[in-house]
């Protein structure tokens, strides 16, 4: 009697440990799972640390091209200004030089009064430009006016 129950005993224990086993084989495979899941998200985390250093990188190019262009557009509006002086002042020089000849009088004769500021200021200040040199002044200064508020 002692031996059957002994034989049941071992019966039991080999039907425990087939499912210890068992138990066992399903940790490793979830286990081997889980590492392939992580190799996995590895690979994704480096692929995207990857890109986030290619876009920094093109950020950082993308800013020193608009610096850039900025410096080359602050060169061209000096340029610009600088030809405005030129072709307003040759333009005022040439005015001034014709109303000069136009109002002179014989050396016996009274003088004429050269034409004053307020004149050719009276139409600026209704705001209509004197001349058509000072209407494209005013044009290229509305210009101006614009993109420097763009900047």
């Amino acid at each position: 009697q002692v031996a059957g129950e002994v034989g049941k005993a071992l019966t039991a224990i080999v039907g425990d440990a087939a499912r210890v086993s068992e138990l066992i084989n399903g940790i490793a495979r979830a286990s081997a799972e889980q590492a392939q899941g992580v190799d996995q998200v590895n690979t994704a985390v480096a692929q995207m640390d990857k890109v986030t250093q290619a876009n920094a990188s093109a950020a950082e190019e993308s800013a020193a091209a608009a610096e850039e262009l900025a410096a080359q557009a602050q060169a061209v509006k000096g340029i610009v200004n600088e030809l405005l002086a030129m072709v307003g002042g040759r333009a005022a020089q040439e005015k001034a030089s014709a109303a000069e000849l136009t109002t002179r009088r014989p050396a016996s004769g009274p003088v004429a009064a050269k034409p004053s500021a307020s004149r050719s200021g009276a139409g600026a200040a209704r705001g209509r430009p004197a001349s058509k040199a000072a209407a494209a002044d005013q044009e290229f200064l509305d210009l101006d006016e614009s993109e420097s508020k763009a900047f």
